[in-house]
């Protein structure tokens, strides 16, 4: 990145762009009470999701957390991908995880949105899920966002074809795979203390693990459950082989 600035342009409210070159199109950020992605749509949070039981709608901006996601329009990550997961993990240390998630569907020549996270902070980790094939069986996640030194409260992330997670099928032979979890887990490690995979780069398996290798060349895994964004289990309210997909909203 060479330097975020910040303009007005084409933007309702300032907006924030990668560098000077006039063909990368900039990201508004959007002041209370304006979306989308030039901030010239009306929004009143309250009004659209007013409170229950007497309860006060409070809209102030401290207590929403955004991240503003530009994607890589130069390589192919929405290709034949019209909808993208966002996928946000809050990490704790003596329970499970908090896996937030979000739909968003990508219009033609789309690179730029924003997503709103209802607390004061972002969670510590993003993935951008896609589907590349029409069919919706085809996934890519791509580790976007990890922030594990300080809470913020607004980030702008680039995903980029280098932040894909490999499978293991990428990474180790039949042999390997074949093992029961338990056994093949450990050459996990192999792949971090070895360099074989570069800091932060992510990888998962089927038994619902992602993992990533840290800071200090060592293994990172927590529990992902890689289908808990399809309908129910046994009713598919699509045609076409279409695929059904819910957030956790």
């Amino acid at each position: 990145m060479q330097g975020s600035i910040q303009y007005h342009g084409t933007c309702g409210s300032p907006c924030i762009g990668r560098s000077l070159n006039t063909d990368i199109k900039p990201i508004c950020l959007c002041q209370l009470g304006r979306i989308e992605t030039q901030c010239y749509v009306p929004f009143q949070i309250c009004d659209e999701y007013p409170c229950q039981n007497g309860a006060t709608c409070d809209s102030c901006e401290y207590y929403s957390s955004q991240i503003h996601i530009a994607i890589d329009d130069d390589s192919d990550i929405l290709q034949r991908s019209p909808s993208i997961l966002i996928h946000l993990i809050t990490l704790h240390d003596n329970r499970e995880h908090l896996h937030t998630l979000y739909f968003k569907h990508i219009s033609l020549y789309q690179y730029n949105l924003t997503v709103y996270h209802p607390a004061q902070f972002l969670p510590q980790m993003g993935f951008i899920q896609t589907f590349s094939d029409t069919d919706g069986t085809s996934t890519k996640y791509y580790l976007s966002m990890l922030l594990l030194q300080q809470p913020v409260n607004e980030k702008l992330v680039y995903v980029q074809p280098t932040e894909r997670c490999h499978h293991i099928r990428e990474l180790f032979n039949h042999t390997i795979i074949s093992y029961h979890k338990l056994k093949r887990t450990k050459y996990y490690y192999q792949l971090c203390s070895n360099a074989t995979l570069p800091t932060f780069a992510c990888f998962y398996d089927d038994d619902d693990q992602m993992c990533f290798c840290n800071q200090y060349q060592q293994l990172d895994c927590f529990y992902f459950k890689h289908n808990r964004t399809e309908c129910r289990l046994g009713i598919n309210y699509c045609e076409n082989n279409g695929k059904c997909l819910q957030d956790g909203q």
